[in-house]
């Protein structure tokens, strides 16, 4: 037993907390001696008993397999540290996981918890049935206002779905995802974005449609519409959150119907402080409102960014989902925009929009919901748009 040698100098406390990082590197990360060697070398003020922990097991496991994820040094810190308060949050009733209003439910509960940061938080779920949309809040919200986490379910089936897709490791026991989580009996894809691993995380749209592409019917066009979407919401991460705590990707699959939700949410300075801090002093001006500021982010040829960068993604992202029948939902601040398209009746292709309020999300947020059956006509919008448009300028 590794624990063996850390009774007496460590203490049980202690244990536990080597515990912890040894069952994370053991069963949920493909780590290698020299990236454990890295972690020691970064963490300048991880307390001694974790350098030690880490030290055993450099130097007792040779090499690790597992679900694709790595222990962040941060996160090691967090973990250590003493939470100001303890908090619950209880989500009784599914849609405030949904794309829907109720939303707006979770993020007061939320906000009512961030005073008290960081907060040993105990996330209870209630209800039965779990959406991505809400999951990836909450993880976002654990990276920056959470010390501890525990998660639990009362239904069977949200505590096996927890487990299964990732979630209880990633929020839990604090490992940082270093490759793409794939829940293939939920069909759920799961991973995170960290501002300063760019290189890497560029792949990520090509993952997560390979990921897709491989357990359910996905057609070619319907493929390269989406791997356009997932690319656009992960440059924007880069390009507009500046922030130090990593976003979160999710998506999920339903066979039948053929469903597709997607959310991106950050922990960022939102979409108007991003246009407040354009060397453009129109776009600073014409931001003045958070309402005001999602507006210019879905209009066509509007960014924030002084260098070349076209403007043309959420743009197109919001046409593709009212052509494809969908829904979209945007939020950033104490502002949320949602707009679908009808498919039955006299209105059928109609674009609906709403707005709402609630309170203040640090960050900001895109949930997108597409029907697998329905035409992606990437092509034909990149037409309409003209000669300036192209996919591939998404990216620097």
């Amino acid at each position: 037993m590794l624990t063996s040698e850390f009774r007496g100098p460590l203490g049980r406390e202690k244990q536990r907390h080597f515990h912890t990082i040894v069952h994370a590197l053991c069963v949920h990360s493909p780590v290698w001696k020299s990236e454990l060697g890295k972690c020691i070398s970064r963490v300048r003020r991880c307390p001694r008993h974790l350098r030690e922990a880490i030290s055993v097991a450099l130097t007792t496991i040779p090499e690790v397999r597992g679900q694709g994820a790595t222990l962040t040094p941060e996160r090691i810190i967090r973990r250590d540290r003493r939470a100001k308060s303890k908090g619950v949050l209880e989500v009784d009733d599914p849609r405030e996981l949904g794309w829907g209003k109720e939303h707006r439910s979770l993020l007061a509960k939320l906000h009512e918890l961030a005073p008290g940061a960081p907060v040993d938080l105990d996330v209870h779920f209630k209800c039965d049935q779990l959406y991505v949309h809400g999951l990836a809040l909450i993880a976002a919200w654990c990276e920056r206002f959470a010390a501890h986490v525990s998660l639990r379910a009362d239904s069977s089936r949200g505590t096996e779905y927890l487990e299964a897709t990732g979630l209880r490791h990633v929020i839990e026991q604090g490992v940082k995802i270093d490759e793409l989580l794939y829940d293939g009996h939920n069909h759920v894809a799961l991973t995170s974005i960290h501002r300063e691993e760019r290189d890497t995380a560029d792949q990520v749209a090509n993952r997560i449609v390979r990921l897709f592409q491989n357990h359910i019917e996905v057609p070619a066009g319907t493929r390269t519409a989406l791997k356009t979407v997932f690319a656009e919401l992960v440059e924007n991460v880069y390009r507009h959150a500046q922030a130090s705590w990593p976003a979160y990707v999710m998506a999920q699959a339903y066979p039948s119907p053929r469903k597709l939700h997607v959310v991106v949410a950050d922990t960022g300075i939102g979409i108007r402080d991003s246009f407040r801090k354009s060397t453009d002093p129109q776009l600073r001006e014409a931001a003045r409102s958070e309402q005001r500021a999602i507006e210019l982010a879905l209009k066509r040829l509007v960014t924030s960014k002084s260098e070349y960068h076209s403007g043309f993604g959420l743009f197109v992202i919001s046409r593709l989902v009212q052509r494809n029948g969908g829904v979209m939902r945007f939020m950033s601040g104490e502002t949320t925009k949602w707009f679908f398209a009808r498919q039955e009746g006299r209105k059928r292709g109609h674009v609906e929009e709403d707005w709402g309020s609630h309170r203040r999300w640090h960050g900001t947020e895109v949930s997108l919901m597409f029907n697998l059956d329905n035409p992606f006509p990437l092509t034909e919008i990149y037409r309409e748009l003209g000669p300036l448009s192209c996919p591939d300028d998404f990216f620097e």
